[in-house]
């Protein structure tokens, strides 16, 4: 087979296509035959060195989402079967391959009416919406609610499931993605070119009662954009710190942060990470998953897609994604010959 590697950290030079042994299957786990598969910024922040645990270091295959078809299943399995298609995280990432394997209890079911890419789009980005604003924001009906970078994968995801929440809902992009946001359910913001917390206090007649910041950018004083009485703020992005070493990412996150931890008015969440929530609630990543693809099936959630790439072209794939060329995700295609 053929997968993405990088065996140094580096710019997108550094991405390979290369040959593989096929995997195996372990006692309990799935082997797909990739359909598609996703690029996300932790895999940018994985490639620069920048990120965390295993997963920093290398040699390592990139790509935390896949859609592919059971093709071959290890002792014990019982959930699955071949033929079937599946979607899929990968907590240690390697989904940029032509093959990978799989522990059962995190396969779930594609429906038929999906697209393969849509449903790759859904998988990382989705999750990480539902669970910020669900599980660490805890929002409820009837609140305000600021995100950043909303045109992004991650952002297109939080605004529909906010407004599907019955959440009022504001969001920030360039000038070229206003129209996007505005479509999706928000208010849209230009951070280009207008004052993006008084535009805040302005639309929402005096401040939100949640923030979700796909940024980590301390040139704008979120905080400001909560309203007088208080509120929440979580940074569930990082886009501002792609480039920085880890001490200046520290100085820079309690920069953004620090207020919170003084304040009894404004609060900072916590999501700690999808990899930790799903190994220690399989059923609610499966369930949660399920309910998103449903929601696309039914109309009621729309999946943004940038770029369709051939999972070799996934250097031109990391480059859009850091010059935030596209709106929505980026997807691979495995090529097999």
């Amino acid at each position: 087979m053929k997968k993405v590697v990088f065996n140094k950290h580096g710019g997108i030079e550094v991405l390979e296509f290369t040959e593989a042994s096929l995997p195996e299957p372990a006692p309990g786990e799935a082997r797909l035959k990739v359909i598609t598969s996703g690029i996300s910024w932790a895999d940018v922040m994985a490639r620069r060195g920048q990120y965390f645990g295993e997963n920093n270091k290398t040699p390592k295959t990139p790509g935390y989402d896949v859609v592919g078809i059971v093709d071959k299943v290890g002792d014990g399995v019982a959930s699955v079967r071949v033929g079937q298609r599946m979607a899929a995280i990968l907590f240690k990432m390697g989904g940029n391959s032509e093959y990978v394997c799989i522990p059962q209890q995190f396969l779930v079911t594609v429906p038929e009416a999906l697209d393969s890419a849509e449903a790759t789009a859904v998988i990382l980005n989705g999750l990480t919406a539902y669970a910020s604003l669900h599980r660490a924001l805890k929002v409820k009906a009837g609140e305000k609610i600021f995100v950043t970078n909303a045109a992004g994968g991650v952002g297109t995801m939080a605004v529909q499931l906010a407004k599907l929440a019955g959440l009022e809902v504001y969001g920030s992009a360039s000038t070229g993605k206003l129209s996007l946001v505005k479509e999706l359910g928000a208010a849209p913001i230009d951070y280009k070119t207008e004052d993006v917390i008084t535009r805040v206090r302005e639309l929402s007649g005096g401040g939100v009662d949640v923030v979700m910041d796909m940024a980590g950018n301390n040139e704008i004083n979120l905080f400001d954009a909560l309203s007088d009485k208080g509120g929440r703020i979580l940074m569930v992005g990082a886009v501002a710190f792609v480039g920085m070493n880890p001490r200046t990412m520290f100085k820079k996150f309690v920069g953004s942060y620090a207020r919170s931890f003084f304040s009894r008015k404004e609060k900072f969440a916590f999501f700690g990470d999808l990899p930790t929530i799903a190994t220690k609630d399989p059923q609610w990543y499966r369930q949660t998953l399920s309910e998103l693809f449903n929601l696309v099936v039914n109309g009621k959630l729309k999946v943004v897609i940038g770029k369709r790439l051939p999972m070799q072209e996934i250097a031109q794939g990391h480059h859009m994604l850091e010059s935030s060329a596209v709106s929505g995700k980026i997807i691979l295609e495995a090529q097999r010959n």
